[in-house]
């Protein structure tokens, strides 16, 4: 009968808070931790317990005696007094001996069964606790009193004799208790042998993803042309790809060897962590970047890019049959990129070693090579050009000065009149000299320009010092040639500054001026516009209705004699632009063009604000 009501309350039929006193149930605990004191205090109370707390064995066997609490559930190490030792006490006085004991602990040998039956506590609970078991049993030993035992038994464990003068159903209850607490935990551990189970599985799979994608990995750096590498924290190569073999190595003898055996001796130093930062912990006046290192440390944006080192070549009797026959040098240019790797920890992240790609660019250095010497040629040839052209310009100079000047004389000549056939063709001379003078000094001007001993005079000025002058000499021209002239300013231009070569802005807007106005049509239109843009930068635009320039024409309009098919008939020598332009560029400026065919065209000219100051 005993039997079954302890099953009966211990599968929790009972209700969990009922308590058969008229008062409310007073609860000893006694708990050296005093987070689980804490803890097991807030469960009892939220049960409806009233509960006290002692710390240690001592004084809660103190507090027992004085205020007589309706359970004790005690710790089982404690100091000075431990939990086997408080709950014999308890049962052996006269007055407690009655009140019911429950041993709270990590414990769960025999021994430790044995040893709470011998100190006649009523039962045992496994920490951490389940709070409905301990409940139960709280209930269960309250409203069922125990009775003397009136026949002690002995249990031999380990050749020690262990006398248990526990009742019956004090032994079933706490042997239950304790059945039911190690089901409880078996169950749990099996349900973390399935989660471990799980995990494994999970592992496994994982480990196998891991290895298929390392070996599509590797597939892939041995397939990538740059030589790939991976030296330890000391500089000893690790793992190379198979592209070394083009300098005639062989992975697996590189392996195990310090990176500095295939670099160029003499560069070994400039490279390496060790040497390379120790001149600059030496040298205190050191201002310059850090280097670029093959054993790089830094990660992140302080890696190493862009490192320019020579490779030697294997000059010896092992090298890769058919990889380095082509290969005439000792050294190979190649540019290193690397990086350094850590291992993660809680602490500190530990430098494990560093990867990097190296890429040869021997053909890119030959090919800066040849073009550094074209440069060099390319410049040499225009200086002498420019040399050429700036001496036949002066040797030209000098008779079409003196066929302008005769041919002046011989016009103005009253005492010897010429006859009209000769007139015309005396002006027809002196046209074709004043044309081919013209273009004697613009190329002179461009000569000039290009060489750079054409030096500007940069200063502050308003658009209003250069623009009226320069529309009040071009509607002369417009006029000659019936083309209507506008002028057009949208802001007080007088506030606002520019920083120009006062004549040469004057230079380049007459040029622009006058294309406007000799490549238009007749009864045409030709204007100068002034705007201003967001307080930055001022555009000067001059827009025609004239015969435009075609698209294919376009890219070149800038270039020196460079003509539109269409404005061939005009006379012109197609130097005006080209040097429109260079000085437009000189003073900071920005010149563009659009322009539609038979519908006309527009320059412009883009010009930042600065203050007169």
């Amino acid at each position: 009968m005993i039997l079954a009501v302890c099953v009966y309350f211990q599968n929790n039929l009972f209700s969990l808070n009922l308590i058969f006193h008229d008062y409310m149930t007073k609860i000893l605990i006694v708990e050296d931790s005093k987070t689980q004191g804490l803890l097991l205090k807030s469960t009892l109370e939220d049960a409806g317990f009233e509960v006290v707390c002692a710390e240690d064995g001592r004084s809660g066997l103190e507090f027992a005696r004085r205020h007589t609490p309706d359970l004790i559930i005690t710790d089982i190490r404690m100091p000075d007094i431990n939990g086997y030792e408080l709950a014999w006490e308890i049962k052996n006085d006269f007055v407690l001996k009655r009140i019911p004991v429950i041993l709270l602990s990590h414990l769960a040998e025999t021994k430790d069964i044995i040893m709470g039956l011998e100190s006649l506590a009523d039962s045992y609970v496994i920490k951490p606790f389940n709070e409905e078991e301990l409940l139960t049993n709280i209930n269960f030993l309250l409203t069922n009193p125990n009775e003397e035992c009136q026949n002690p038994l002995s249990v031999v464990l380990d050749n020690e004799v262990h006398p248990i003068r526990s009742n019956r159903r004090q032994i079933l209850c706490f042997l239950v208790s304790t059945y039911e607490t190690m089901i409880s935990r078996n169950r749990q551990l099996l349900e973390v042998q399935t989660k471990l189970r799980l995990l494994n599985d999970q592992l496994e799979q994982r480990t196998k993803q891991l290895e298929e994608s390392e070996i599509r990995f590797r597939s892939l750096v041995e397939t990538v042309p740059d030589i790939i590498y991976r030296i330890d924290e000391e500089g000893y190569i690790v793992f190379i790809n198979q592209s070394i073999r083009k300098l005639g190595y062989e992975p697996k003898d590189l392996v195990g060897k310090h990176f500095s055996e295939i670099i160029a001796p003499h560069q070994v130093d400039q490279v390496s962590r060790k040497t390379a930062l120790a001149s600059i912990v030496d040298n205190q006046n050191y201002t310059e970047p850090q280097p670029k290192l093959f054993d790089e440390r830094r990660a992140g944006e302080r890696k190493t890019t862009g490192l320019e080192i020579l490779l030697k070549v294997n000059q010896s009797d092992n090298v890769v049959s058919g990889i380095v026959d082509a290969l005439e040098n000792d050294y190979v240019d190649m540019e290193v990129s690397s990086i350094g790797m850590y291992q993660l920890s809680e602490d500190n992240n530990i430098f494990i070693g560093s990867v990097g790609v190296i890429r040869d660019i021997s053909d890119r250095k030959l090919a800066e090579k040849y073009l550094k010497t074209a440069k060099q040629q390319a410049e040499k040839a225009n200086k002498a050009k420019s040399d050429f052209l700036s001496s036949m310009s002066h040797e030209l100079r000098t008779p079409l000065n003196a066929i302008l000047g005769f041919s002046q004389l011989l016009r103005t000549d009253d005492d010897n009149p010429l006859s009209a056939d000769h007139a015309d063709s005396l002006r027809e001379i002196h046209h074709a000299g004043e044309h081919l003078l013209d273009l004697v000094n613009e190329i002179l001007d461009l000569a000039a320009i290009e060489s750079g001993k054409s030096s500007l005079e940069l200063e502050v000025v308003s658009p209003a010092d250069f623009l009226p002058h320069c529309q009040n000499m071009v509607r002369i021209l417009a006029k000659k040639y019936q083309v209507d002239f506008n002028y057009e300013v949208t802001f007080p231009y007088e506030n606002y500054h520019v920083r120009v070569d006062l004549t040469r802005i004057k230079q380049v807007l007459l040029n622009l001026l006058s294309n406007a106005v000799k490549y238009n049509r007749k009864e045409g239109t030709a204007t100068l516009k002034c705007e201003n843009f967001n307080d930055e930068y001022i555009r000067i635009s001059v827009i025609d209705t004239g015969i435009g320039i075609a698209k294919e024409d376009l890219d070149n309009i800038f270039e020196p004699f460079s003509r539109a098919e269409k404005s061939k008939h005009v006379e012109g020598t197609g130097i005006g632009l080209a040097i429109t332009k260079q000085l437009v560029d000189a003073m900071g400026g920005k010149i563009s063009v659009s322009s539609e065919f038979d519908k006309g065209s527009v320059f412009w000219i883009d010009l930042e604000l600065v203050s007169k100051d």
